[in-house]
């Protein structure tokens, strides 16, 4: 497979995914506007047609017809079709029929053969199909009378002129008396010609079809946020490291180590996934020392961090996190048995403060923590001094990972100072609501601070449908891990066992 057919490939299975994300607008839109054009339809009127088939056959003489006798009848239809819808004769149909109204009257020409159609067309289905029938009856009396007529004038005329030899004028007329034939007798219709139901509800369903594509592309250009890790790689050229889906409260608590509380859950393989991706990115250059940052606030990093942490603590290796987010630190939240009373901030501006007093122990095995300490009114100056990039020296012998928590990168200049102190940087960004924009100035600023980022952590990611979602592989990475936190069985914890009950198997498997 080419280039070109690849990135077909890509933009084929993005379409699918925007489609598939926005199912709800694509099947909501078409079904309000059919059945609005349903009800729509019947509130309407319904109109009724008959149509009555009146052939036009006049030969100048003999039985055969010839090429002269088809002209001539063409011709005439024309006449009679204009004689049809003239008032003096509609009027004469009203008054022999007693009808009071005789409906939307139209009149066709057919030249091969010569044929005139009558539509009569109204809301009596019964009205319509007598009143063609009066018109074509009534018309081929009208014509016999007004040739019959016009003979009476014709021999009148000569009498009083005293010329005898009219015989030839009076059977051009004669044979005129039979011109018209009523093809075959009107029938009542059955079935209303408007409104078609069918076919509004058909061009309703369209509209709504193509309305729900036009907002579901305008929506997801207005969202425009970094939610397809194909994007991240074409564009920006930065590999993506994982994956961490949206959790609910039902599911696990916002501030817990969900890696170490529940090792088999979907989330925490997540993380285990995102471990071994940052062991590839950073092999080359083997970086031991990682900041974690994000473009903007609420991003979850502090979250994704620390869980980070663990799963790399559960192969065997030392790590310790510092919070290096002097100004809204929240990592001592994710270990319950450590304070912020004292830490970075404590060690940077004390000159005589070592490592050991400010470095905590957690209740996770493997994992230590130096928190903010008391936020200082100078963080900047502080993350800029010898002092940090001491401290950064110090953990890098005692610990096997170090990694540094840091503001975002476009509200402060903190991370790019920190920058200059680790090996790489590893970046989190809310799939929901991080820019596009937004994430290009955070890697051009990184960029431009002369670090080397090992990889994006995509967080929040909504849960794909129907196994497709935010490029190839991940609907079905999703979902193996969700049958396994959902369906494992934890030999500690018996109510963690999937229960026998088949309605309740049901339910969970149509909830998924």
């Amino acid at each position: 497979m080419n280039i070109n057919q690849q990135e077909q490939s890509i933009d084929f299975k993005k379409y699918i995914a925007l489609a598939i994300s926005y199912a709800w607008l694509i099947i909501l839109l078409p079904t309000v506007f059919g059945l609005a054009a349903y009800f729509y339809s019947n509130q309407q009127t319904k109109i009724y047609e008959a149509r009555a088939t009146l052939l036009v056959e006049q030969r100048t003489s003999g039985l055969s017809t010839s090429v002269s006798d088809y002209n001539l009848s063409s011709r005439l239809s024309k006449t009679y079709a204009t004689l049809l819808t003239a008032e003096p004769f509609l009027d004469i149909v009203k008054e022999q029929g007693d009808f009071s109204r005789l409906g939307r009257i139209v009149t066709r020409t057919q030249e091969n053969p010569p044929l005139i159609e009558i539509y009569v067309r109204d809301s009596n289905r019964v009205l319509v199909g007598e009143v063609a029938n009066a018109i074509a009856l009534s018309f081929i009396d009208y014509v016999i009378e007004r040739r019959l007529t016009e003979i009476a004038r014709l021999q009148a005329a000569a009498s009083a002129q005293g010329l005898t030899d009219v015989q030839s004028l009076v059977n051009a007329q004669f044979t005129a008396l039979d011109s018209l034939y009523l093809l075959e007798p009107v029938s009542t219709p059955t079935t209303p010609i408007s409104p078609d139901v069918q076919q509004n509800i058909t061009f309703g369903i369209m509209i709504g079809l193509a309305l729900a594509f036009g907002l579901t592309f305008l929506i997801s250009n207005l969202r425009d946020t970094v939610r397809n890790p194909d994007d991240i790689r074409s564009k920006f050229g930065v590999p993506v490291l994982g994956m961490v889906f949206e959790w609910s409260s039902k599911e696990v608590d916002e501030n817990d180590l969900i890696v170490d509380t529940s090792p088999k859950s979907s989330f925490a393989e997540a993380f285990k996934q995102i471990r071994t991706n940052l062991q590839f990115s950073s092999s080359k250059s083997q970086g031991k020392v990682f900041l974690t940052s994000s473009p903007g606030p609420g991003d979850g990093k502090s979250t994704l961090i620390s869980n980070l942490a663990v799963a790399i603590a559960q192969t065997g290796k030392k790590v310790v996190i510092f919070d290096g987010d002097l100004r809204r630190p929240t990592v001592h939240r994710r270990f319950k048995n450590i304070s912020r009373d004292i830490g970075l901030s404590n060690y940077l501006s004390d000159n005589t403060a070592t490592f050991d007093s400010v470095v905590q122990n957690t209740n996770v095995n493997g994992i230590d923590v130096v928190t903010s300490g008391p936020i200082p009114p100078n963080p900047s100056e502080l993350l800029d001094s010898q002092r940090m990039k001491e401290v950064i020296t110090i953990a890098k012998e005692k610990y096997d990972i170090v990694l540094v928590d840091c503001p975002p990168v476009l509200m402060v200049a903190d991370t790019p100072i920190i920058s200059t102190t680790v090996d790489m940087a590893i970046l989190v960004v809310d799939s929901f609501s991080t820019k596009t924009s937004s994430f290009a100035a955070t890697i051009e600023t990184l960029h431009n601070s002369g670090i080397e980022i090992a990889g994006v952590i995509m967080n929040k990611l909504k849960k794909p449908k129907f196994g497709y979602g935010y490029g190839y592989g991940y609907g079905y990475y999703y979902n193996y891990y969700y049958y396994n936190y959902k369906y494992s069985v934890d030999d500690t914890n018996p109510e963690s066992k999937p229960s026998k009950n088949p309605l309740r198997i049901f339910k969970s498997i149509f909830n998924r």
